[in-house]
């Protein structure tokens, strides 16, 4: 009825509204991310490089975080960084955001682009809740992989535009082009290597299947094309890589060692009960084991919805691979943008969830994170739904807006959730001001109480991470107090002569703090204490640096 056509655009306004709430919220949101220590890392370690000594070495999370940390260090000589740092992936998000739609309008029009981006943007879960929750922090962290699945956005829409031009544009275009979009994806590619299944794989799926479906006589200058972007990608990779480790930058294990792991037969159960809890923490909809809620009820919505997503795209992607016309002797007709499109994000959602079913991901809601890549493929194709008739419009426009409304019915709850559990800015700051006071020059803490009192005091204390570690042989309970090697600057452990440290433990650790109080035989009394919040803070007359590996203390 054209009356009510404004109807069909019901999803885009619902999605619309969310993200005006989101840039409202924004600073908010922005903070509680920030609030975890994981979301920290490569502003902290770049901050605290200006003052490290030459030839200092960066490690930084499960994998080498190349592309971020670069960015960081690049940037971290220019006024207001701390802001940038920040509003940086927002920024990046919008980027990859437009990205998709621009390709999902260039092949399937302008309705169903607004379908798809009423969905990528309802993201759910205001900020980080607990250590498990996705959302938004998903993509607004610094280092979540956004910046993988965002170059790979890129570098989808610049096929969009090239492939179906390839015979009209110049070699010299084409030869820059590649370049451009090899160089785009080597930068990710050198730390992190699910840009492979995100951006690689689909690249060359499209290349193959653009040269053998298209015409015959431009199929030499595609392949030709594709091999060269394919190549970039690669020596930029190695070349990138090999600066930024030349630069003392490398990540405490070998680049996703453990997700590239083949499964066992057994894990393949693992992996897929993995795979029900951490898909649907990308938007926030973790539900599971929650009382029975208005709340939980819309999350479990949300959480069928994405999975029907998953299902009905699968299964229109089959369904058009099966329908295709064998290919013409001669070739066939020119590439389409919608060909394209399809071809790029149906290779991603496969080989992304390929590598999640038969690798090693942690069972953690967390490693939503690594299926990011699988998540914007199903929207980017939930315009080939649009195409089945009326009743499949009609059904995916519903599902969209009850989507949206969920998301927006949840907003409020996750926003007053955001940063439970973690130290507060005020926490921090009153972190520092006693360190001040005292005049301590160093502070050691576990990892979740050391890299975001740095960054949430606004490096006015310096905390560094330490860890309890096993020794060889076990008195009781205690443990040896050791340095925290796996996100650090190389010298962070290394005893400063004449000046007073602090260790910051929290105050459910009672028997770090019964040992403290009746003075440990290896760290002595402290010369002074305090409570903040959770925290436990006591300052020591020397650097407790020179005690680590030989301190009995339990953390």
């Amino acid at each position: 009825m054209p009356g009510r056509a404004w109807l069909w655009w019901a999803p885009a306004v619902l999605g619309g509204l969310y993200a005006l709430t989101v840039l409202v919220h924004l600073h908010t949101i922005l903070y509680s991310i920030g609030l975890s220590s994981d979301d920290d890392i490569d502003a902290v370690l770049a901050h605290m490089s200006m003052h490290a000594p030459a030839g200092s070495v960066l490690t930084t999370g499960d994998f080498p975080h190349y592309e971020t940390m670069a960015f960081a260090l690049l940037t971290r000589s220019l006024p207001f960084y701390r802001q940038l740092w920040e509003l940086a992936p927002v920024a990046f998000a919008a980027i990859g955001l437009a990205a998709v739609v621009w390709s999902a309008w260039q092949a399937f029009g302008r309705w169903p682009a607004a379908v798809t981006a009423s969905v990528l943007v309802c993201f759910s879960g205001g900020g980080v809740a607990t250590i498990a929750a996705g959302g938004l922090a998903t993509v607004f962290a610094f280092d979540a992989h956004s910046n993988t699945v965002i170059t790979a956005a890129v570098c989808c829409a610049g096929l969009v535009w090239i492939l179906p031009r390839i015979e009209a544009l110049s070699l010299w275009r084409l030869a820059g082009a590649a370049a451009v979009l090899g160089v785009l994806g080597g930068l990710p590619l050198a730390g992190d290597d699910l840009y492979l299944a995100w951006g690689v794989g689909p690249l060359l799926a499209v290349i193959t299947l653009a040269a053998w479906r298209g015409p015959q006589n431009v199929a030499a200058r595609t392949l030709a094309f594709g091999v060269f972007a394919a190549a970039v990608t690669g020596l930029t990779s190695l070349a990138f890589a090999a600066l930024m480790r030349d630069a003392g930058v490398r990540g405490f294990t070998n680049s996703y060692h453990a997700l590239v792991r083949f499964t066992t037969p057994a894990g393949l159960v693992t992996n897929f009960e993995t795979l029900l809890r951490a898909l649907p923490s990308l938007t926030a909809s973790s539900f599971y084991g929650k009382a029975l809620t208005a709340r939980s009820e819309l999350e479990l919505i949300n959480a069928l919805l994405l999975f029907a997503a998953l299902f009905t795209v699968a299964w229109s992607v089959r369904n058009r691979v099966a329908g295709s016309l064998p290919r013409a002797a001669g070739g066939g007709e020119a590439i389409s943008q919608r060909f394209v499109h399809t071809v790029f994000w149906s290779t991603t959602l496969g080989l992304g969830l390929l590598i999640f079913m038969l690798g090693s991901p942690a069972g953690w809601t967390t490693d939503g994170r690594y299926l990011l890549g699988p998540y914007v493929a199903i929207t980017a194709l939930l315009p080939m739904l649009l195409e089945r008739g009326l009743g499949w419009k009609l059904a995916v426009s519903a599902a969209a807006s009850v989507f949206a409304l969920s998301t927006l019915y949840q907003f409020p709850s996750d926003l007053k959730e955001m940063g439970a559990g973690y130290q507060s800015a005020k926490v921090a700051n009153a972190v520092a001001a006693y360190a001040k006071r005292e005049r301590v020059a160093v502070g050691y803490g576990d990892y979740w109480n050391s890299i975001d009192l740095i960054w949430n005091s606004d490096f006015k204390v310096d905390i560094y991470p330490i860890q309890a570690c096993v020794p060889s042989a076990r008195r009781g309970n205690r443990f040896d107090l050791c340095t925290f090697t796996g996100i650090s600057i190389s010298g962070w452990d290394k005893p400063r002569a004449g000046v007073r440290s602090l260790l910051v433990i929290h105050a459910t650790a009672r028997q770090a703090a019964r040992q403290i109080h009746r003075g440990d035989r290896a760290l002595g009394p402290p010369i002074a204490s305090t409570r903040i919040g959770t925290l436990m803070l006591y300052v020591y007359p020397y650097d407790i640096a020179a005690k680590l590996r030989r301190t009995r203390l339990t953390f």
